[in-house]
């Protein structure tokens, strides 16, 4: 009878230090794009290319075109809207409703436009985020929504390259720091800007 309690309290000790285990919360790291590609699995994948924004700080000629942001989880934390006016290119992050509303926002973009080849790739296929032509943009005040412009008067061509990457601030101080990426899903297909050729085009402004 000794024995039966003593396997059963050690049965309790072994299950409890499993949860202990289990809960812990790992040291954050920021997983590379080859290491994000494979994780994401998308339960109901969409052209997101083809959506309207509902948030467009600024008046778009022509189409814009929409993005989703994706990390490790299979849902989106947001959009990057793609669009121009008669002097500037935009690009727009937003955060989505429910995200902002726990307290998530915005602490950096990456952000490159231009010929995919003028990029530096990592030995696993990542781009180095961290040097040039990638430009970052660092935020301090919270932002669930941001928008970075570029002059067109300074892009040489009409057509172009864009890759993207954000920051989040995760309001869960025992949480992981995620970094989601801007997915470009075409036709249903999961894959980097730098990996289906994709480029904006300058649209036409109507008089």
């Amino acid at each position: 009878m000794k024995t039966k309690f003593l396997t059963i309290g050690l049965l309790i000790i072994f299950a409890f230090a499993a949860c202990e285990r289990k809960t812990d919360n790992p040291a954050s790291k920021e997983s590379d794009d080859t290491e994000v590609l494979s994780e994401v699995e998308l339960n109901n994948p969409q052209d997101t290319t083809r959506q309207d924004s509902s948030n467009i700080l600024q008046e778009v000629c022509g189409d814009s075109q929409v993005f989703e942001l994706w990390y490790t989880e299979d849902f989106s934390y947001g959009t990057v809207t793609v669009f121009n006016d008669v002097e500037y290119l935009f690009i727009q992050y937003d955060l989505k409703k429910e995200l902002a509303d726990q307290g998530w926002n915005i602490n950096a973009t990456y952000l490159f436009t231009g010929d995919y080849n003028d990029l530096t790739y990592l030995e696993n296929g990542s781009i180095n985020w961290h040097i040039t032509p990638v430009e970052e943009e660092i935020y301090n005040d919270n932002s669930t929504s941001v928008v970075r412009k570029i002059p067109i008067a300074e892009i040489e061509d009409a057509c172009f390259g864009v890759a993207t990457k954000v920051r989040l601030n995760n309001p869960d101080p025992n949480g992981q720091n995620p970094n989601p990426r801007a997915f470009i899903n075409i036709d249903g297909n999961l894959s980097y800007p730098w990996k289906v050729d994709y480029s904006y085009c300058i649209q036409a402004c109507s008089d």
